[in-house]
């Protein structure tokens, strides 16, 4: 964005018949980027992306690290689930075209079929004899999968993998060297955005109903406005800086508790909602009388 070099890929658009998870982020046909709130139940609700049940639009259009970037990091064996069982399996193992200058995972490294007398739900694919990096898995022309084979990287239980090479290819800012193979000085600083997760934030009185309100000049909305489990009414992004603009009041006297704490990342709970679910966070609240 502007003058940020991003290690992102483009956020995909929208597709109604996609399946998405809390936390996906797609950009929609306005040229705005959308976070996924529920999991898509294939409810025409969930296919709009301006319901605000389902999808919340993002604050800016920042080149956020969504799906699209996603890789499961693999050993010697990955063992794919099929969506659709079968009896006959193909499997395509494909790798960088260094020749193309998009950078495609079109070069094709290897086909394997297997056939069994059963279908297989999942089907286990030999990674062993590749090299560390990236590649793209297609089975029986399912999505693509995409794998970093790094045995080390397993053991070592990685949150994620920076992959750096020089490609003469790429536009001149996001290329390591000078047009004569030095290290470019100063060097070029390239940027991950990660986006803050939204989730519902519920408080729970254990002694009586409560109201909770917010004095921020954009306040965030609590529904009911007294009862013994009060949540937002939409999804609120989690910060590092706490929204100290909370306060819950009880119902049966007015006493109150000011900056009301916020969720902990770490206690967050995933509710299932029949086909559909959300994250949210459960937050116990006690005011005395």
């Amino acid at each position: 964005m502007g003058t940020t070099l991003s290690l992102s890929n483009t956020i995909l658009p929208h597709t109604i018949s996609k399946i998405y998870a809390p936390g996906n982020i797609v950009k929609s046909p306005d040229n705005n980027f959308y976070e996924a709130i529920r999991i898509s139940d294939g409810t025409a609700a969930s296919k709009d992306i301006t319901n605000t049940g389902y999808w919340q639009k993002a604050g800016a259009n920042n080149p956020y690290a969504s799906d699209g970037d996603e890789v499961i990091i693999a050993g010697d064996t990955y063992n794919y689930k099929l969506k659709t069982p079968a009896g006959n399996i193909t499997i395509k193992i494909f790798a960088l075209n260094k020749t193309d200058v998009n950078l495609q995972y079109d070069n094709l490294l290897e086909t394997v079929e297997k056939t069994f007398s059963q279908n297989q739900e999942t089907v286990a694919v030999d990674l062993s004899k590749k090299p560390f990096g990236k590649y793209k898995i297609v089975v029986n022309s399912e999505d693509d999968t995409w794998v970093y084979v790094d045995t080390n990287a397993v053991k070592q239980n990685v949150f994620g993998i920076v992959d750096i090479h020089h490609f003469e290819k790429v536009p001149a800012d996001f290329q390591l060297l000078t047009s004569g193979n030095h290290i470019k000085i100063p060097e070029p600083v390239f940027t991950i955005w990660f986006k803050n997760r939204s989730v519902i934030w519920k408080y729970i009185s254990q002694n009586g109903a409560i109201g909770v309100t917010d004095a921020s000049p954009t306040p965030q909305s609590f529904l009911p406005a007294s009862d013994v489990l009060v949540k937002s009414q939409t999804a609120i992004a989690l910060t590092e800086t706490p929204l100290a603009t909370l306060t819950a009041t009880k119902t049966a006297g007015g006493k109150q508790i000011k900056n009301l704490k916020n969720p902990e990342i770490e206690k967050l709970v995933f509710e299932q909602d029949g086909a559909t679910g959300f994250f949210a966070s459960n937050m116990y609240v006690k005011i005395d009388t």
